[in-house]
């Protein structure tokens, strides 16, 4: 394959890891989907560079003094506002988030300058925006800070990639992989630079540990078909690419090399048919790329990306600054984006901490106001409902959970430990607890059938259902002792 018809290079900061392309995967999606896959796929690579935002000093060692105390919680969104220094008035333009999103880098850069997680969070933004030369010098401010920050050498390499200057990208990229071999793109990133350089044994060996290291990335094949056939090994480049297409059959540029290998192997009706299934996928990835630019323009997509702002902001400084403001972008996202559930799950984890749970089930109730029909959000209010001996609305909640997925297992295991643990009785306990075992029969959900049977006086179909999950897990040391002291018991 010749050098020009290379890809161009991906982005690992707007791609979550494991994926070529992030819009690939969302080529099915229009309209209002696309808004949900572009924050997601914002999300998940903002994510991806903050990793876990781990430290192993305890949380009090951690964090600023002005910390949070239960007195002080929740805030208000004028006090959040206040606190962030911004109006209450939230922004209604597309300019004005993108003038929101750039104080958050003013402000976690200002109040939180030793962490390179800040200097993350910033590079995203501005490298989201555009403005890759503010992106490369909070890069290099994050590495000033920790020499050894594996993600600030991958974003400098990203900057770098991105403006075709492979040869500086290239000891960048090594340096990230050295100080984490978990840093994805840039084995995919390094793979490309070295190819651009026609350093192909290199590259070669560079994807060869990308496949080991991650064997289900549809990349990692990718990357390696492509360094086997500028070698000329065309039968390993083929069996390369397919191993990509299984594991991801949108992969569109994989299919390219496929039917660039094939005709040079002779094999004329498969190249053809790779060729037709590549013109197939790019002109629906074109279709996502003008839905997506669309909505890109839209006030709501916008306001879905400053929400994932807020969350990664919140995080940072949750671990390593102020909570009060933590919880102050978590509410500022909230109200900017009210669909999307990220900020909001913060705040429950959030109050939860700070022993505030019925500021927790407010936002939980806010939550199923604002989206009702997701189960999993009528399944967290309902723990916390159980949680603050509320049983009627728990019990509610989850029959909620039910009715919008009846095919789900969770509303149904919800129910029935409700109904085992808080020893309240549902008159219809015994079909939930069948049902359960009929969508997931596991060894656990026969033992929960079980509990159920011989609660209600069912002694025979507690045995048999103690009896069905020691045979689906016959090394379950707990399915052998229900069934044994079920038959002991009968004597």
């Amino acid at each position: 394959m010749g050098m020009s018809e290379r890809p161009p290079p991906t982005e690992p900061a707007t791609a979550p890891a494991g994926s070529a392309d992030a819009r690939r995967r969302a080529r099915t999606a229009i309209g209002l989907a696309v808004l949900a896959v572009t924050a997601a796929a914002v999300l998940g690579g903002l994510l991806m560079w903050l990793g876990a935002l781990s430290d192993p000093r305890p949380r009090t060692e951690r964090q600023d003094p002005g910390r949070a105390t239960p007195s002080q919680l929740p805030l208000s969104a004028a006090e959040a506002a206040s606190l962030l220094g911004l109006p209450l008035k939230l922004p209604a333009t597309a300019e004005s988030l993108n003038q929101e999103a750039f104080k958050i880098c003013d402000r976690l850069t200002a109040d939180i300058p030793r962490r390179p997680e800040t200097y993350a969070v910033a590079a995203f933004i501005f490298n989201r925006h555009g403005r890759t030369a503010d992106a490369a010098e909070v890069w290099r401010r994050a590495l000033d800070v920790n020499s050894r920050f594996a993600p600030a050498y991958c974003g400098l390499g990203t900057v770098l990639t991105k403006k075709g200057d492979y040869q500086a990208a290239v000891p960048l990229l090594r340096q990230a992989i050295a100080l984490d071999p978990d840093v994805e793109p840039a084995h995919r990133l390094l793979a490309d630079a070295l190819l651009h350089q026609n350093q192909v044994e290199e590259a070669l060996t560079v994807a060869q540990e990308y496949t080991r290291r991650f064997p289900q990335s549809a990349d990692g094949h990718y990357w390696l078909g492509r360094a086997y056939a500028e070698l000329g090994r065309h039968e390993d480049a083929k069996r390369a690419g397919e191993e990509s297409v299984r594991l991801d059959p949108n992969y569109t540029q994989a299919y390219y090399s496929l039917a660039t290998v094939c005709a040079r192997l002779g094999e004329s009706e498969r190249a053809r048919g790779y060729r037709a299934r590549f013109a197939e996928l790019k002109e629906q990835d074109a279709e996502v790329d003008r839905q997506e630019k669309k909505a890109y323009e839209d006030l709501l997509t916008q306001q879905a990306l400053a929400a994932s702002y807020y969350l990664a902001a919140g995080r940072v400084y949750a671990n390593f600054g102020d909570p009060r403001k933590a919880e102050a972008h978590w509410l500022r996202g909230t109200a900017i984006a009210p669909k999307l559930s990220e900020c909001r799950e913060a705040l429950v984890a959030f109050y939860l901490q700070h022993k505030r749970p019925a500021a927790a089930l407010q936002v939980l109730e806010d939550l199923t106001a604002a989206v009702p029909d997701n189960p999993a959000h009528w399944i967290s209010r309902g723990r916390l409902q159980s949680r603050l001996n509320r049983l009627d609305a728990a019990e509610a909640s989850y029959r909620r959970a039910v009715a919008i997925a009846p095919d789900e297992l969770p509303g149904y295991s919800a129910l029935i430990d409700l109904a085992l643990s808080e020893q309240r009785p549902l008159p219809d306990l015994a079909a939930l607890a069948q049902k359960a075992a009929e969508l997931a029969p596991t060894a656990q959900a026969y033992l929960r059938l079980s509990a159920v049977r011989d609660r209600l006086g069912d002694r025979p179909g507690a045995v048999a259902a103690a009896q069905r999950a020691v045979e689906l897990e016959p090394r379950d040391q707990r399915a052998h002792e229900a069934y044994e002291q079920l038959l002991r018991d009968g004597r």
